[in-house]
């Protein structure tokens, strides 16, 4: 299904409004053009907000972009020195500011589109500020930010937010290798769905009964993953290794934030982002 927002050219969104305004039968909001698109303009200066917000709140979006929006990105980008301020990707800052009009009541996302914004005007990290972040955002709860921005606090970069022992698996005497993973895919325990619920808890995310939701949620958008380790060697060379000469191995899942979570976090959601070094040059 096409995306009506998206499909429309800046040339053809102008010659849309100036039709509205020219015809009684659309200027009145909550009017359709054939087609199904959503259109209303009460004046030319709606061009300069999201189509489809014209019959969502538009005259709470124009308030906080003239009266609010002003402040709050600008105490984002207060230590922005003013050499490596730049203009942003229109890339990232068009559809930010689209999504910003549906969500500046939102606390939580608010924060993270804002944060973005910052990163994106910012030389020293711009780079790293991913077209797919504002889509990542659009797909995030309230509770599932405030989730990352605890985490962002609570945890270092590489850490696993928690982990849980699968078993101490041993290859079996013949040296097959089924036996092995048979007992390799059993189900885990329980702990980390338990340390997870807690952790929401802590984070007075609302509606707990939708703690495994938001991990699932979060594992589905690429931010969080699991991954199964060796406790002992913590690498699959030295994994197999002690498969082959019969010693155990520990295994034990955990639950971590994946590269592009952590790039994520550092342009959505962390206080300090991770500042791109220059590259020294080489003679």
């Amino acid at each position: 299904m096409s995306d009506p927002i998206k499909e429309t050219k800046d040339a053809a969104l102008t010659e849309l409004i100036k039709d509205a305004a020219a015809n009684p039968d659309i200027r009145a909001a909550g009017q359709h053009l054939a087609g199904g698109v959503l259109t209303v303009a009460k004046t030319l200066s709606t061009v300069l907000l999201p189509l489809a917000a014209l019959n969502f709140g538009i005259e709470k979006a124009r308030r906080y972009f003239n009266e609010t929006f002003p402040d709050e990105f600008g105490a984002k980008a207060a230590n922005i020195p003013q050499e490596n301020i730049v203009e942003p990707k229109s890339s990232i800052a068009g559809p930010a500011l689209q999504a910003l009009a549906f969500s500046h009541e939102e606390e939580n996302l608010k924060e993270m589109y804002l944060t973005l914004l910052a990163n994106a005007v910012d030389s020293r990290s711009a780079a790293t500020v991913h077209p797919s972040f504002v889509h990542i955002i659009q797909q995030l709860t309230p509770p599932e930010a405030r989730i990352l921005k605890v985490i962002s606090v609570r945890f270092r970069r590489t850490e696993p937010l928690f982990a849980e022992r699968i078993a101490n698996l041993a290859p079996p005497p013949d040296k097959t290798a089924s036996n092995f993973y048979l007992r390799f895919l059993t189900p885990p325990h329980e702990e980390i769905a338990e340390s997870w619920n807690s952790f929401c808890r802590d984070c007075e995310a609302i509606e707990q009964d939708l703690a495994q939701t938001y991990l699932s949620n979060l594992k589905r958008l690429g931010i969080l993953a699991d991954s199964i380790v060796n406790a002992g060697a913590r690498d699959s060379l030295s994994f197999l290794a002690g498969r082959v000469s019969g010693s155990a191995a520990n295994l034990t899942r955990e639950l971590r934030l994946t590269d592009y979570g952590n790039l994520f976090l550092d342009s959505c959601v962390r206080d300090e982002p991770k500042i791109r070094e220059p590259k020294e040059s080489r003679n």
